[in-house]
């Protein structure tokens, strides 16, 4: 499994402390705040969806991420199914172990495929990429992340989401959420901390593959 690790330049807080199979790319602002210092962090991995690639956007909807999650966890039920069969042939202490992690598995595996249907259900891609289209509304926004990537040789370009008017259109229900809300008056105070700070550094990032 592959473990990866962020830490604040400044301070050496951990943003991410070894975090498994963590996504090549995430959907968010790449600036936060360290918790301890208080500095602006560029994270590697967070972006922006309108400076993501083509390739990258194509991947976010909650349909394409599901059907991906749910094979993967029929797999892990197949699994722990071969295991606990497996022990009921074999006999003795085998069946114990057969029943803890054969049945556990499976019942893990159950749980996912139930958590990520409610979250398809609950369109919850598509309103954190609502929230970014929001964002990136914001010119002077746009153009601070793209000083912070150039100063940290990072590159990413802002590509403006061709179907964004219909799209905001589509999902403007998400405004009404309350986690809508509280995370766009997050931003907002972000926003106040731009007004002051004119530099930002990226995040120590370290992975490594653990077999």
């Amino acid at each position: 499994m592959k473990y990866t690790t962020t830490k604040c330049r400044h301070c050496g807080y951990s943003t991410r402390c070894f975090e498994g199979n963590v996504p090549k790319v995430q959907i968010g602002t790449p600036i936060i705040t360290c918790p301890r210092c208080g500095n602006l962090i560029l994270d590697s991995i967070i972006t922006e969806f309108e400076f993501m690639t083509i390739e990258e956007k194509d991947k976010f909807s909650s349909e394409l991420l599901t059907t991906k999650s749910t094979l993967k966890n029929i797999f892990f039920c197949i699994f722990g199914l071969i295991l606990f069969i497996g022990s009921m042939f074999l006999g003795g202490w085998y069946i114990a172990v057969g029943i803890i992690f054969g049945l556990g598995t499976i019942a893990i595996g159950i749980s996912d495929i139930v958590k990520e249907r409610k979250l398809c259900s609950e369109e919850v891609v598509e309103q954190a990429i609502y929230e970014s289209l929001q964002r990136t509304k914001n010119i002077e926004y746009i153009q601070f992340i793209q000083k912070a990537y150039e100063s940290n040789s990072i590159r990413r370009n802002y590509s403006p989401f061709s179907d964004k008017k219909q799209f905001m259109k589509q999902y403007e229900k998400f405004e009404y959420r309350g986690s809508y809300k509280e995370n766009m008056e997050e931003f907002n105070q972000l926003l106040e901390l731009l007004k002051i700070e004119n530099q930002v550094n990226k995040s120590k990032d370290s992975t490594f593959n653990h077999h």
